[in-house]
């Protein structure tokens, strides 16, 4: 669904699973994977801690979910890689560079 087309709560369920999924990235760059705690999402959001799990039902969720985005900034990045060295007529080594940026 167009995000145009998405009513007011689809929109702000949106934005909030956006802020936790960007809360816990923090956590996990700066604690690892044993930092990672809905609770503390939670309180840093205001939500109580079972208000959290109507966006993630569980933490091993969250996680995958942030698995899934990264794989999707991956392969959009390696399309876009790949879409700039088939417009030039760049070498081996260059179109490698490319992928690997």
């Amino acid at each position: 669904m167009e995000r145009a087309q998405q009513g007011p709560r689809a929109r702000y369920r949106e934005q909030t699973r956006a802020e936790i999924k960007n809360l816990a990235l923090r956590q996990l760059a700066e604690g690892g994977g044993g930092a990672l705690a809905l609770t503390r999402i939670a309180k840093e959001m205001g939500l109580s801690g079972p208000a959290l799990y109507r966006y993630f039902t569980s933490r091993d969720d969250l996680l995958s979910a942030l698995i899934r985005d990264a794989y999707d900034d991956a392969a959009a990045a390696m399309a876009r890689a790949a879409a700039r060295s088939a417009r030039g007529s760049r070498g081996g080594r260059a179109r490698l560079h490319d992928l690997a940026a």
